[in-house]
């Protein structure tokens, strides 16, 4: 499986703005047992959201108001709408009103909100949550005036949470790092604990490399709401960036439990943990969903054939591959992977161009190519050992710049034992050819003079035969949960 994956990261948390310390509506469905949002001190189900209640019908401006944020919270913003119009009869010059509604036509998305807040603010120019709103309602097609609108809020009130948590965002946006996250880390002193505010102070610490800090935040989101679907899916990421395999794929499965409208990025991201944890399945299905939601991303379409080649899905294989091809035809990857499995399914038609094909991309490689071809499958084709051997030198170089950001500090030496001690790690320590043909040498080594240790890079084989090979070292590790660091300091001792 292609592992050289470019991280993506999930968009910032924006469900709204901080909502401590202000008034204002909320746009989600309000659960009977939480407080009413007139203010009555009531809980919904016993106030507002009795049922077959009798309470007289509003009458005031002030009245219409509160019975216009019980809808709104109750996902009726067209009758909020209706009801803020009749209050706007009675008391037209109110900026509250003014503001109310236009927050109202923002989430209808109708293109009076703009109109409507700027005449509230006009009435009220002091208003920090017009400020505010307005900024939410600008941020898309004119982010600069969004930001001027909330620094018009903290001119206001400098410790204004809203304020603070949207200019940490446009921040963090343009990799001001260190700025959002001193914007964020005030928003929370207003606002302790705000979803929103942790989630996107995660995301800034791990653009800064501070990955303990990040995941820090994400779980403190998650302790307080479990099923919050951007943290899980950013503490995946986080995760499977850091090769935590396993726990990453509890966070993505607990995220889709969620919601399942994600984009690409995370998609294929779940796909490589669970390629990696040998979920080949999954991880197929996984990447084909990243290829329905961005059909032409050439990375996708290789994953999905690789996955189908661990699988021994060879025909099903062809299609992204050769399309993987399409996207690029100098691929060296696509290629090889491709001949090897139209080889399989005795596909012989073009062989011969492919294979002349292959020696010109593997000869003429460029240095640091992401997708050098695969040395295995070049032996069961009729190419010169010098073009095998170009290729494993190539990979071998790329193993190598991916693995030169992770070397360790030299190792302490090993107590001396009197022998050598040999180590071998593998995939194949298994029912495999490889393994095969590795046994008896293993079986014959002197171990009065030779130590030996296996590090297994898949679960140990139960069968007959893998536990011969198991017998065959003096100590046998199965490290296949285990990061390539993990393995190296395993190694270490």
């Amino acid at each position: 499986m292609l592992k050289a994956i470019p991280r993506d990261r999930l968009g910032p948390d924006r469900s709204g703005a901080l909502r401590r310390h202000v008034v204002r509506m909320s746009t989600a469905a309000i659960a009977r047992n939480a407080p009413c949002p007139c203010g009555s001190g009531k809980r919904f189900k016993d106030c507002h959201g009795c049922l077959g209640g009798n309470e007289a019908a509003p009458t005031t401006a002030d009245e219409l108001l509160r019975e216009a944020q019980v809808r709104f919270a109750a996902n009726e913003p067209r009758a909020a709408l209706e009801l803020l119009a009749r209050a706007l009869e009675l008391a037209p010059e109110r900026a509250d009103l003014l503001r109310e509604r236009a927050r109202v036509e923002w989430t209808l998305g109708g293109t009076d909100a703009e109109p409507t807040c700027r005449t509230a603010l006009a009435l009220n120019p002091a208003d920090p949550i017009a400020w505010n709103l307005l900024g939410e309602i600008l941020v898309k097609s004119d982010p600069a005036a969004a930001e001027a609108a909330w620094r018009e809020a903290l001119a206001i009130d400098e410790r204004n949470p809203e304020a603070l948590f949207h200019l940490g965002n446009r921040l963090r946006e343009r990799g001001e790092h260190d700025a959002a996250i001193a914007y964020f880390e005030r928003a929370l002193e207003r606002a302790p604990g705000h979803a929103g505010a942790l989630n996107n102070l995660g995301l800034a610490l791990e653009a800064r490399g501070d990955a303990q800090r990040a995941e820090a935040r994400y779980r403190e989101v998650l302790e307080a709401q479990p099923q919050h679907a951007d943290a899980l899916a950013n503490l995946a990421n986080l995760l499977q960036a850091q090769e935590r395999y396993r726990e990453a794929v509890l966070a993505y499965e607990k995220a889709i439990a969620v919601r399942r409208d994600f984009p690409a990025k995370f998609w294929r991201a779940r796909g490589i943990a669970l390629g990696e944890l040998n979920a080949f399945a999954e991880a197929e299905k996984s990447f084909r969903e990243a290829a329905r939601l961005v059909p032409d991303q050439v990375h996708t379409q290789l994953n999905i054939g690789s996955m189908c080649i661990e699988q021994e899905k060879f025909e099903e294989a062809i299609a992204p591959l050769a399309r993987a091809l399409e996207l690029d035809p100098g691929n060296a990857y696509a290629l090889t992977m491709l001949t090897y499995s139209r080889m399989q399914c005795c596909v012989w038609d073009g062989l011969d161009e492919s294979f002349a094909r292959l020696r010109v991309l593997i000869t003429d490689a460029k240095p640091g190519s992401q997708y050098n071809a695969i040395p295995f499958p070049l032996l069961a084709m009729p190419l010169e050992p010098q073009i095998a051997l170009l290729s494993a030198a190539a990979l071998a170089r790329q193993i190598a710049a991916n693995l030169a950001a992770k070397r360790l500090s030299e190792a302490a030496g090993r107590p001396a034992s009197g022998k050598l001690s040999l180590g071998l790690v593998s995939s194949d320590f298994r029912d495999h050819a490889v393994g095969h043909l590795l046994v008896e040498c293993l079986e014959r080594i002197d171990r009065s003079r030779i130590e030996t240790f296996g590090y297994s890079l898949v679960p140990e084989d139960r069968s007959v035969f893998g536990q011969r090979i198991v017998r065959a070292f003096e100590h046998f590790t199965d490290c296949c949960f285990e990061s390539a660091e993990q393995v190296a300091r395993r190694i270490r001792g």
